[in-house]
């Protein structure tokens, strides 16, 4: 807090920051949950440095944690338009998609990325979370299961599996 609170007020009286104190500020904020003072100073450091894809993208996740989707895809849309080859804006596009329950589209998102990283658990959870969202239950179990497999200790994958299997046996 102490940290936050002498960046907040140097911040404050120059604004002409380099680019990797904003980097590391917003990081922080957004680490201790602070979403609100996280998207102020994002957005006050893509108006200084507003080719910056990392600092766009940490907009992006202040907003997604505030609920504030439609200004989140903003964001990420940015993110995209300055490296469109850069994963990090696509995850978080697909995890939005998550939280709002649009299956269709964090299905596209997440195979393509499970198809440039199929060991990867967390594409593969969020695979089947989508397909969970959509309602096709046998395909949302399998990506679940293979979520824990490549990742035993995987907690949250787990839970979902537990939760889609509860289902589809109700179903």
């Amino acid at each position: 807090d102490e940290g936050i609170r002498l960046t907040t007020a140097e911040l404050l009286k120059d604004q002409a920051a380099p680019r990797s104190v904003y980097k590391n500020f917003v990081g922080m904020l957004i680490r201790g949950q602070r979403y609100e003072e996280a998207e102020r100073w994002a957005r006050i450091a893509t108006d200084e440095y507003p080719q910056d894809f990392d600092l766009w993208n940490a907009l992006g996740v202040s907003l997604r944690r505030l609920a504030r989707y439609d200004d989140a895809l903003k964001a990420l849309d940015n993110c995209q338009r300055i490296d469109p080859k850069n994963i990090a804006a696509l995850v978080n596009r697909g995890n939005i998609y998550n939280d709002t329950k649009d299956g269709i589209r964090g299905v596209d998102i997440f195979k393509k990325l499970v198809r440039l990283h199929p060991s990867n658990a967390e594409y593969q959870r969020n695979l089947g979370r989508s397909y969970w969202h959509c309602g096709d239950l046998a395909k949302a179990e399998m990506r679940l299961a293979l979520a824990t497999k490549l990742r035993p200790e995987y907690l949250d994958a787990w839970l979902d599996l537990t939760a889609v299997a509860g289902e589809s046996k109700n179903a």
